[in-house]
């Protein structure tokens, strides 16, 4: 089904970039905030059948409900870190980040140290899923803008696609975290911290992915090669840099011969 998404959408929904002109909505690849915030009008926007895959922690999914989601939709949850807490989320770390002794970039490259096995995890899961994805976390911001940044460069972005997407944020954040969850606590909270997407903070993350090998050396001691290579495969076609082979759709079953480096 083609979907001309309008200005109703859910917060901070967004296709990733396409990167060639071969974008089959079919196999369409989105981000967003928590697809719980939405209304149903705006739900009513998205694909009929969509995969979201959720990368928030159980706790944050105990604070809400999703029953209004549409029935034609799967749910996968797919935490980006292990534990009940978000990487940085401690009062520790938002102290530094209220007070300026640390940067978001700094916090997206703990981030990326911690969560190895579980960021592959995500990865394995979207390049064995049929269909649209839409990838969201919280507020779509962290955790979502990593891994929106690692697809974009396993499919071959230019790193600069990625900090301009991750900026694109800011355009939905102030409707986005007046719907967050918590109330006047995690209101303040969020009125506290300087929430604005900057592109050096996300070009800190991908600089540091760059210096663990790029994304395959960085995900090397937790996904094959074949599993990269057709995660990679299965991103060109969704992003439109290829056509999926004649007579197979996604995922793609057997890897690409093509390499990029990051």
């Amino acid at each position: 089904m083609i979907v001309t998404m309008t200005a109703l959408a859910p917060p901070n929904w967004r296709p990733l970039p396409h990167l060639g002109p071969h974008v089959s909505p079919d196999n369409g690849l989105y981000r967003a905030a928590a697809l719980s915030h939405a209304t149903a009008a705006e739900l009513a926007q998205c694909p009929d059948e969509l995969t979201w895959l959720d990368l928030r922690t159980r706790g944050e999914l105990e604070q809400e409900s999703r029953d209004h989601l549409p029935t034609t939709w799967r749910h996968v949850h797919e935490p980006f870190m292990e534990v009940d807490v978000q990487a940085g989320q401690e009062v520790e770390t938002l102290d530094d980040l209220i007070n300026g002794t640390a940067t978001f970039g700094d916090h997206y490259c703990r981030m990326l140290d911690a969560a190895v096995t579980n960021i592959a995890q995500v990865l394995r899961t979207i390049s064995r899923t049929a269909g649209p994805i839409v990838i969201g976390c919280q507020g779509g911001r962290d955790r979502t803008g990593l891994i929106s940044a690692i697809l974009l460069l396993t499919a071959g972005a230019d790193p600069q696609i990625a900090i301009d997407d991750y900026v694109r944020t800011n355009g939905d954040l102030r409707e986005n975290l007046h719907r967050q969850p918590g109330g006047e606590e995690a209101q303040e909270l969020l009125a506290a911290l300087d929430l604005v997407c900057r592109p050096e903070d996300i070009a800190q993350a991908i600089d540091h992915l760059v210096s663990r090998g790029g994304v395959r050396g960085y995900l090397s001691d937790h996904l094959s090669d074949e599993e990269y290579d057709r995660l990679a495969a299965s991103l060109r076609i969704r992003l439109g840099v290829e056509l999926p082979p004649p007579g197979s759709s996604l995922p793609v079953t057997a890897p690409s011969q093509k390499e990029f480096a990051v």
